[in-house]
């Protein structure tokens, strides 16, 4: 791996020692899909130009910046997928928020995640969210299935924090 920063030897970190500590293998993972090109997932990462920011070569001040995950549900979510891992552009979230978070799949015609060209001036909408896959209609334009899932994420979101 490029740039890798060392702890100082026998420092606590949170109380943890560094290897020990529950966002250890956050951060060797995270480095690793960035970092490092033998990495199955590099690919998607830092193949693609996703890169960690300066500060959190450093173990420490990953743990300081992002803090304890809220539960084990939770993972780290970059809030733009196209820029990189760095506390401004960072959070704890569950793996099903995130999967409302992905990037257009490469092979997408309409070039929207969740949207679907049936046939000329017909498009479809869906969402999966734990395993189901919710069919949201047929819409005359791109822009209107894409506000339709746009607006079905919304109101999910707010009702799960609720």
């Amino acid at each position: 791996m490029a740039n890798r920063t060392y702890h100082e030897r026998g420092k606590l970190i949170q109380g943890f020692p560094c290897k020990k500590h529950p966002l250890y293998n956050t951060w060797v993972l995270m480095r690793q899909r960035c970092d490092n090109p033998n990495n199955p997932a590099y690919r998607h990462y830092g193949g693609r130009g996703i890169t960690v920011c300066e500060r959190w070569q450093s173990f420490e001040n990953f743990a300081l910046d992002m803090g304890m995950k809220p539960s084990q549900k939770h993972s780290l979510e970059r809030e733009d997928n196209d820029k990189g891992y760095s506390p401004e552009n960072c959070k704890w979230e569950t793996v099903e928020a995130q999967r409302l978070n992905r990037r257009c799949f490469v092979t997408s015609e309409s070039g929207h995640t969740g949207v679907r060209q049936i046939k000329p001036g017909c498009f479809q909408a869906m969402v999966h969210i734990n395993k189901v896959r919710y069919i949201l209609g047929k819409f005359k334009t791109i822009e209107e299935a894409v506000a339709a899932r746009t607006n079905f994420i919304a109101n999910k979101a707010g009702k799960a924090q609720n």
